[in-house]
């Protein structure tokens, strides 16, 4: 996208935003497409998103982008630690949730596979380990 894309997306967003209460979801891509397209401060980005959290405090996508933001824009990586930390706890629900059902679907169609075979493949599945290695390396 080019910087003019940027500012008609972010029109786009706050036009929504004036006709009624914004989302969580819509705060998140206003704090994006602020920096992105460099129109906003680093003050305005985090109380955007620190809104969007105290809008919707269980959206683990809010917590995560304050997460980057105030790790990678404001350099402080003990807040930035706060805000990944409450969305993992946040996904740890919502995963444990997925693995239960998807562990239940299992002991109705074939009872005999479901053990701590299925289990560990599941949770192994939570999360991608060749990215986070890639990330770390970068």
């Amino acid at each position: 996208m080019q910087q003019n894309e940027y500012a008609s997306a972010l029109d786009v967003i706050r036009k929504a935003e004036l006709s009624g209460e914004p989302t969580s979801e819509l705060l998140v891509w206003e704090a994006r497409l602020l920096q992105l397209g460099d129109e906003g401060t680093p003050e305005e980005v985090e109380e955007i998103l620190r809104r969007a959290i105290k809008l919707e405090p269980g959206f683990v996508e809010a917590h995560v982008e304050l997460g980057w933001f105030l790790l990678n824009v404001q350099d402080s990586a003990s807040l930035a630690q706060d805000a990944f930390r409450q969305a993992l706890k946040l996904q740890v629900e919502t995963n444990s949730e997925i693995v239960l059902g998807l562990l239940k679907c299992s002991q109705e169609i074939s009872p005999d596979r479901v053990g701590s075979g299925l289990r560990d493949e599941l949770i192994q599945s939570l999360v991608d380990s060749k990215s986070i290695k890639e990330g770390l390396e970068d």
